[in-house]
């Protein structure tokens, strides 16, 4: 016959296992729940990460596309000199950034109008070349 405390701890050996056995696979529920909410967060931001990226890149596509949007044209308008006028201070009027210096421009005002030199005189009409930028 077996003896009261025997059977006791025989039956309890089951139960007390059965409960850590339970309580650990709670946990170990939980932990698998907090590891694919961990998993979750990490896809999300390298999701966002990616996203960001493309945005980013595709704004700086668009920016570039549109800086190719205009170009610059030359354009010349004829003008009356008028007293006072000498090449030099309609250079400060019409010279736009395109010309290296204002020598260079002045020389293409020469050459377009058939000038001997740099004097113009007070009512000749002479072209002068400037640049703007259009629409494509």
């Amino acid at each position: 016959m077996m003896n009261s405390r025997t059977l006791n701890v025989t039956c309890r050996q089951p139960f007390t296992n059965s409960y850590h056995y339970i309580n650990n696979l709670h946990k170990a529920k939980q932990k698998s729940k907090s590891c694919a909410l961990h998993d979750y967060i990490k896809k999300f931001i390298i999701g966002i990460s990616i996203l960001l990226l493309l945005l980013t890149i595709w704004g700086i596509g668009r920016a570039e596309a549109n800086d190719q949007a205009f170009h610059t044209v030359k354009y010349f308008k004829s003008i009356m000199v008028e007293e006072g006028d000498t090449l030099w201070k309609l250079s400060d009027k019409y010279m736009t950034n395109e010309y290296s210096s204002k020598n260079a421009y002045i020389n293409e005002i020469i050459h377009i109008n058939n000038l001997e030199n740099d004097t113009i005189h007070t009512g000749q009409y002479i072209m002068v070349p400037y640049y703007t930028e259009v629409d494509n």
